[in-house]
């Protein structure tokens, strides 16, 4: 249960949703807040929002540094199970480089360094479990999440946090001894990985189904190592290095688990890693899931790379349609 008796706490008793709040440091849709100054994240009509919700996203506001954006923070929020209700904060980094966002909730803070290699990277900060209790409390006025934004983080710090993650035992094991999960994924070898409902329900809607329906497990087609970058993925909303990755298995159940932003991050690895050996595996995923495009930037590769037609990946081509229109680049 959400307390307000915390300095703290989620939400603050007393104000007015209709108050004056500029010069606080409160991020809001109607205040162009500076990042350093940054304070409140002020959501306006939660009951609402979370109870009611008809929209896929809600914006929250976001901070700048003078006149250039820097971060835009947005919700989404649905009913979890009877009389409880989640909510995901998220937010788009505007720009290239390092920033360190912390959130709070009743004295408990949650920090990450997020690291953009591109403009408006998205990523899942926190997800928020309130009962309908909570939102009886909160009534009519505006929802607070504490937040403080360092954009001067710098690369010696983010250096250090990757040293200390690769000295940590692997990803599955570190998640084994967290405490009180309560969900199992189970990956094609049959290992199980301890999870937890809220993270899990918070990224897909065909697991929340599963979780609702009382099931307190989920087998995937997922080998060891890829449904360890999917739990990475889960419970930090990015993967680590990922353009080193293999991301075909993920991009298959990005898509069964309707997983939309895992899907639109396993798209971009694509786009990065066409060569000569995956070229045609990359144009099947292309043609596969209608990504117009991965299908421009193959089909470009493959206009200009022609010795791909000497390559294991078109010798094993079965699909004549999309042999045909491979073929068409090179009359172009």
């Amino acid at each position: 249960m959400v307390s307000t008796n915390e300095p703290e706490a989620l939400f603050s008793s007393g104000t007015d949703k209709n108050a004056d709040l500029s010069g606080y440091g409160i991020v809001s849709v109607l205040h162009k807040c500076q990042s350093k100054d940054a304070r409140k994240l002020c959501i306006y009509d939660p009951v609402y929002k979370i109870k009611q919700s008809v929209k896929k996203y809600y914006d929250i506001g976001g901070t700048y540094t003078n006149s250039e954006s820097d971060l835009w923070f947005y919700l989404t929020a649905f009913p979890f199970s009877e009389q409880n209700y989640l909510l995901n904060l998220f937010v788009c980094h505007r720009k290239i480089g390092n920033v360190t966002i912390a959130v709070n909730l009743n004295g408990v803070t949650q920090k990450q360094i997020l690291k953009s290699l591109r403009p408006n990277e998205h990523y899942h900060l926190k997800t928020f479990l309130l009962r309908e209790e909570d939102l009886q409390l909160l009534g009519d006025q505006n929802l607070y999440i504490s937040v403080s934004i360092d954009n001067q983080t710098n690369q010696l710090i983010d250096s250090e946090i990757i040293k200390k993650m690769k000295l940590q035992q692997n990803l599955s094991e570190v998640i084994l001894k967290q405490e009180e999960t309560d969900f199992i994924l189970e990956s094609v070898s049959k290992k199980k990985f301890p999870t937890h409902k809220i993270v899990v329900g918070a990224h897909s809607p065909v697991l929340r189904a599963i979780i609702e329906s009382g099931k307190t497990s989920a087998s995937l087609d997922l080998s060891d190592e890829t449904m360890e970058l999917f739990l990475e993925f889960l419970y930090k909303g990015t993967i680590r290095s990922i353009k080193e990755r293999d991301c075909i298995q993920l991009q298959d159940v990005a898509d069964k688990l309707k997983m939309e932003n895992l899907f639109l991050l396993t798209q971009y690895v694509f786009e990065t890693q066409i060569n000569l050996d995956n070229a045609i595996k990359i144009a099947q995923l292309a043609k596969k899931y209608n990504l117009e495009t991965l299908w421009f930037k193959v089909c470009a590769f493959i206009q200009k790379n022609p010795k791909v037609m000497a390559t294991e990946g078109w010798k094993s081509l079965t699909d004549v349609d999309l042999a045909k229109q491979l073929c068409q680049q090179f009359v172009k």
